[in-house]
């Protein structure tokens, strides 16, 4: 369907707004934020003030699904995931949105140059 869909996009893109968010899903993937620990909330809406797409965020002080199992370390922590692995943990959301950009970078330069 999002084949038949994506030509038509171009041309009135308004009009197909869910169908385009759909295709960044399916060339781009997501990512899952975790963030771990007292100040998990402030850090949320912290990173909240930043757009980014195509994110799942999830965390707090407990939890029991298996992306959070190992990630409470005592002090608040952010690990930036794809596909349930995580990059290093950090503290601050400058540095995730650091590590997001980066591998939207990376992305962007391995399809570019499949383009060639």
């Amino acid at each position: 369907m999002l084949r038949t869909v994506e030509p038509h996009i171009k041309s009135y893109g308004s009009a197909y707004a869910n169908w385009a968010s759909l295709l960044l899903e399916e060339i781009c993937g997501s990512f899952e934020i975790v963030i771990t620990g007292a100040e998990a909330e402030e850090k949320r809406k912290e990173l909240e003030k930043n757009y980014i797409p195509n994110k799942i965020i999830l965390g707090g002080q407990q939890g029991t699904l298996p992306l959070l199992q190992d990630k409470f370390i005592g002090e608040t922590r952010i690990f930036v995931c794809e596909n349930k692995t995580c990059q290093l943990p950090v503290s601050d959301t400058k540095e995730t949105i650091k590590q997001i950009l980066y591998r939207n970078d990376e992305f962007i330069s391995k399809n570019n140059k499949n383009e060639d």
